[in-house]
């Protein structure tokens, strides 16, 4: 997950013009174990439960890189199985959506917001495949707004693109990359974030 990661160390580089600036903590953060059980976000967002930590938001970055194709589609996850978590997060994807609109390089955001898992190509209003899947999922079992954007991996809908799913995912080749779709998408995503620890 190079790709993420990039896109956490830019939204650090960025972000770091507004040190003191903000009106709320921003904390870049690198999990392990996330194929293994989500381990590493696991362990953190059960020690900020534990701490009574004041969460506002998470936004995960996954795979951002790969694109073969013209359309450069993403997807925002905000989907869960409890709608109260669910309604918390669902305006942070519509923060990153904004965003990336703004840029004029990407197609506009799939936002998955539903309360249950389903395959195929579901209504995204009412069905999240990603649900407890990444490492966003970590949070929302411990009751914290969060999403995580990705590149176009689930099915789409009748009459949108065919999905572009990574043909090397999890794979030593995987090392193709959309360098102008991954900057795109990190680059709303810290935006959103220096918006929301502004507000």
């Amino acid at each position: 997950n190079a790709s993420g990661m990039s896109a956490v160390l830019f939204a650090a580089r960025y972000l770091a013009a507004f040190r003191g600036k903000l009106t709320h903590t921003v904390r870049f953060c690198f999990f392990n174990g996330e194929e293994a059980g989500l381990l590493g976000s696991k362990s953190y967002a059960a020690t900020l439960k534990m701490l009574k930590s004041p969460v506002k938001a998470v936004i995960c970055a996954d795979m951002l890189g790969y694109n073969s194709d013209a359309q450069r589609i993403f997807e925002i996850h905000a989907g869960y199985t409890d709608p109260a978590i669910r309604d918390k997060s669902v305006p942070i994807a519509a923060r990153v959506a904004f965003w990336a609109a703004g840029l004029g390089v990407l197609q506009p955001a799939q936002i998955y917001q539903g309360t249950s898992v389903t395959s195929g190509a579901p209504d995204r209003n009412l069905c999240d495949p990603a649900i407890n899947r990444s490492d966003h999922a970590a949070f929302h079992q411990q009751g914290f707004p969060a999403v995580v954007v990705t590149e176009d991996y689930f099915a789409n809908q009748a009459g949108e693109p065919a999905k572009d799913p990574n043909p090397n995912y999890h794979t030593a080749g995987d090392t193709v990359i959309d360098a102008v779709y991954g900057v795109s998408i990190a680059g709303a995503i810290a935006c959103s974030i220096k918006e929301l620890a502004r507000s």
